[in-house]
Formats: C-alpha cells, structure tokens, sequence
C-alpha cells in the first residue's frame, strides 16, 4: 500500500478501479455533450437547492409552526453551523488534494486547490436533510435527493473523489443525529 503522504495514513493512491470507474463515466459523458452540460448544471442547481430549502426551513419553523424554544434554534442554526465549522476546520487540517491536481482530468476545469476532504457540500447537504427530517418530511426528501445528486456530479465533474464525499454525507449525518435527541 503506496500512502500519498508520509504522515497521512488514510490517503492511499489512487487505485486502479478509480481510475477507471472515473475515466469510463468521463467519456461517457463526454460524447454526449447535452448529457455533460446538465450534469454542471444539476450540481449548480442541487446546491442553489439545499440553500434554498434550508431557508425555507427555516422560516417554516420560526414563522409558521412559530417554534422559539433553544432546542429548536439548536437543531435548526446550531447543527447546520457546528457541521459547516467541523468541514471547515477538517479541510484545512488534512488539505487534501483533489483528483485534478493528482493527473485526473476533470470534466469541468475548476482552480480551486487542495480541501478536498470531507466535501463541504454534501456535509451541508447532510446536516440540513437530517434537519428537514426532523420538522417537515419534504424538505428532508429534497435534500437527501439533491445529496445524492450532488455525489454524482462532484464524482462526474472530478472535483472530489469518493472518500470526500462519503465522509461529508457520514460528517453531515453525524451532525444531524442529535436533531432527533434534543
């Protein structure tokens, strides 16, 4: 086993079945360039979503079922911010590289570099599907289908590879649990 840091025992190389699980999906969707247009779209569109239902979430609580006890401020600002504040502090900590800057090519060209693990967008994604669980089923539901969406593209696009954004989902999870015990 080839570890891509000295010190980071977690980050093995890339393996083989990545490399061509990615570079199979990249030509597929590279031959069907209305099919690659609507994957950046779907990602773009997921994300405005999850901010958008996290929004609406959040005025449904406060001025709808009119919920103003400090357990309902926790689970809906407390978790989604102690979620994005553990992401952050974690990407800046391991400041992993993402796979373009290890020879992938991604399918879009993105310039960012490095933070790659966890990925903060399904970490958020996560936290606030867990959260629309707790107060209004619907919202749950988008969320967790724009979760999902959300691993494909970052996969699709060659953004993150597949332990960042496990670890997000498992990180945003792990956030939004306690929204069912307060």
């Amino acid at each position: 086993m080839i570890f891509s840091r000295k010190h980071d025992i977690i980050f093995v190389e890339m393996s083989d079945f990545y490399l061509k699980l990615y570079e199979k999906n990249r030509a597929f969707l590279t031959a069907r360039p209305k099919l690659k247009k609507c994957v950046f779209l779907a990602d773009k569109l997921c994300t405005v979503a999850v901010g958008a239902a996290y929004a609406f979430l959040c005025v449904y609580a406060l001025c709808i079922l009119r919920l103003y006890s400090l357990a309902d401020f926790l689970r809906l600002f407390g978790l989604p911010a102690i979620c994005l504040a553990l992401t952050s502090i974690l990407r800046r900590a391991v400041n992993a590289q993402r796979p373009y800057e290890r020879g992938v090519e991604p399918l879009f060209t993105k310039t960012r570099r490095g933070q790659s693990f966890p990925s903060r967008h399904l970490s958020c994604a996560a936290v606030i599907a867990g959260v629309g669980f707790a107060y209004f089923l619907p919202c749950g539901i988008v969320c967790a289908a724009c979760a999902a969406i959300l691993f494909y593209t970052r996969f699709a696009c060659g953004w993150h590879f597949p332990r960042d954004l496990f670890c997000g989902l498992l990180l945003g999870a792990a956030c939004a649990l306690p929204a069912f015990l307060i």
